[in-house]
């Protein structure tokens, strides 16, 4: 029988520490500003979305990507557009194909990733831009 490790948050703020500074290693030939964006992401998606609010860790991406850009991207993020959602996603696959050359993260689960954000773009950019237009009744499992 199979059991789930104990949920240890500590032990995973720590391993998500050191899984971005060999990111930001990775991205040390990028400009302030854009180094900076990307790091800004990648840490509010695995420490705030995945560590603070749904106990995972970023291994648990596969499970949540989907509902961060349909839901949760567009209702809390005040500087949600289609444009950042397509910008966020490619940080995203940068951050896991970083992960992926390190040894960090499965080959078969960076390609799973990567076509989840390429078969739902395009539906999370309408339901941003949907959202965004202030029409009632928005239902984020619309598109």
């Amino acid at each position: 029988m199979y059991f789930k490790e104990p949920f240890d948050k500590e032990k995973i703020e720590k391993q998500h520490e050191e899984l971005l500074n060999i990111f930001k290693e990775d991205l040390s030939n990028l400009s302030d500003k854009t180094f900076k964006k990307h790091i800004q992401n990648v840490d509010f998606f695995i420490n705030e979305y995945l560590l603070n609010r749904n106990n995972a860790n970023y291994e648990e991406v596969n499970n949540e990507v989907d509902l961060f850009f349909r839901d949760f991207f567009i209702r809390k993020c005040m500087w949600s557009s289609p444009n950042s959602i397509k910008e966020t996603a490619a940080r995203f696959k940068k951050f896991y194909k970083s992960m992926m050359n390190h040894d960090k993260f499965k080959k078969d689960d960076y390609k799973c990733l990567c076509d989840t954000i390429k078969d739902e773009m395009k539906s999370w950019q309408e339901s941003c831009d949907y959202y965004d237009s202030g029409k009632p009744n928005w239902d984020p499992f619309k598109f």
